[in-house]
C-alpha cells in the first residue's frame, strides 16, 4: 500500500520557506543594488566621453568668424561641455575640465590651439558608490586635429 501524502505544510515545512526566501531575497536585492550602482557608473562614463567629443568638435572648428573681440574660444568650449553634460543629468565641476594643445597633450594649462594642431579635451568626474562607501573617477578623452581657421 501507498501512504497518502498530505498536501498540508508542516510547521517546520514554513519556518524553513521563510529561511529560504530571506535568503534568496536578500541576494537577488544585492544583485539589484550592484546593477543599478553599475548602470550609473557606466552611463557617467558614456555621458563624459560623449560630452568631450561633442565639445571637442566644437573646439576644432575653430571660434566664429564673427566673434566679438573679447570672446575667448576656450571658456566657450567648456561652458558647452558643462551645458551638455548638466542636461544628460551629470554635475561636472569646471575645473575638472581640461582643453590643451600641445605635442604631449598633458593639459597643464587650457588652450585651444592654433590651426592644423593636435587637441585633447579631457574631463574627469568622481562618483560615489553607495554600495561599497568609496568613490570612483570617471575620465574621457578626446583627441581631434584643429581645422585651419587662420
Amino acid at each position: 500500500m501507498v501512504a497518502e501524502q498530505s498536501s498540508i505544510p508542516h510547521e517546520a515545512d514554513r519556518g524553513s520557506t521563510i529561511v529560504e526566501f530571506a535568503i534568496v531575497s536578500l541576494v537577488f536585492f544585492s544583485l539589484i543594488v550592484i546593477g543599478a550602482e553599475l548602470l550609473r557608473l557606466s552611463y557617467t562614463n558614456i555621458t563624459l566621453q560623449f560630452a568631450a567629443s561633442r565639445a571637442l568638435r566644437l573646439a576644432v572648428i575653430g571660434p566664429p568668424e564673427a566673434a566679438p573681440a573679447d570672446y575667448d574660444h576656450t571658456t566657450h568650449v567648456k561652458d558647452y561641455f558643462l551645458e551638455l553634460t548638466s542636461g544628460l543629468g551629470i554635475s561636472v565641476p569646471p575645473e575638472s575640465i581640461r582643453i590643451c594643445a600641445s605635442p604631449n597633450l598633458n593639459c597643464s594649462t587650457d588652450d585651444s590651439g592654433n590651426g592644423g594642431e593636435l587637441i585633447a579635451i579631457r574631463a574627469t568626474h568622481t562618483i560615489e558608490l553607495v554600495l561599497w562607501h568609496t568613490t570612483y573617477t570617471v575620465s574621457a578623452l578626446a583627441v581631434g586635429r584643429n581645422e585651419r581657421f587662420d
